[in-house]
């Protein structure tokens, strides 16, 4: 089994859209827990998925997602996100990488700030850019034990210094581009957002944002995302499938 993570802040419209490409994976034995630090939703259980409210997290991001792994069943672990996009062979791509190695990144991400194809950078790269694409990673949970977590020191760091954890222990990770899957089945930020990078803002600040730009959800409804996969060329072995 392979169980996705996403943290998610009081947008909750976003939520819907994506458990419905969670909803649209190839690959069967799989569960997605949300967890929603905005308590903008009710807890709801659906396929395979449910949503946890949860606006009492003094700590880190890190932290709670170390703490929500703990709990997660299977063996295999994906990051997932509210505003990115995720293909219907995402996961199926993910497990097949994590068959050769403890952790995988797809070495291409669709970018829609770039408009274009991108490499994923595994490790910084010393100029200050680093594109890291952290929603779309996947790793064993055995991989995250050895490397003892994502850090919980400090929330906008997380990512990147867990990444590089798993890079020390395990060296490069493994491709979800492959020949099965030879298109990139993640986009990075299909929401453009005008917003300052949270990382500016108090978690207070954050909250109150984004509690005045989308209201509370009395009932979670799952919707088409929009504008989903629009103008993405099948390949051949992709265009034979069914989702």
């Amino acid at each position: 089994m392979i169980s996705c993570i996403m943290p998610t802040l009081a947008r909750p419209h976003l939520v819907e859209q994506s458990i419905r490409m969670f909803e649209l994976q190839t690959y069967q034995n799989r569960t997605l827990l949300v967890i929603d630090t905005g308590n903008q939703m009710p807890p709801t259980t659906g396929d395979r998925w449910r949503i946890v409210p949860d606006d009492c997290v003094p700590y880190s991001q890190g932290c709670l997602i170390n703490r929500a792994i703990r709990d997660l069943p299977g063996t295999l672990i994906a990051r997932w996100d509210d505003d990115d996009q995720y293909f219907p062979w995402h996961l199926e791509a993910c497990v097949e990488a994590l068959a050769y190695r403890p952790w995988a990144v797809p070495s291409r991400v669709w970018d829609c700030f770039a408009d274009a194809t991108i490499m994923s950078q595994t490790c910084r790269s010393g100029d200050g850019r680093d594109a890291s694409y952290a929603a779309c990673w996947s790793f064993t949970k055995e991989a995250w034990k050895k490397v003892g977590g994502y850090p919980e020191e400090d929330e906008s760091e997380g990512e990147c210094d867990f990444r590089l954890k798993l890079w020390a222990a395990f060296g490069a990770p493994a491709d979800t581009i492959s020949d099965r899957f030879p298109m990139p089945s993640y986009c990075y930020s299909r929401v453009r957002s005008p917003d300052v990078h949270d990382s500016t803002h108090t978690r207070e600040e954050r909250i109150a944002r984004r509690r005045k730009e989308y209201p509370k959800h009395p009932a979670v409804t799952i919707r088409w995302p929009d504008n989903y996969m629009l103008g993405f060329p099948l390949n051949p072995v992709l265009s034979q499938r069914r989702w």
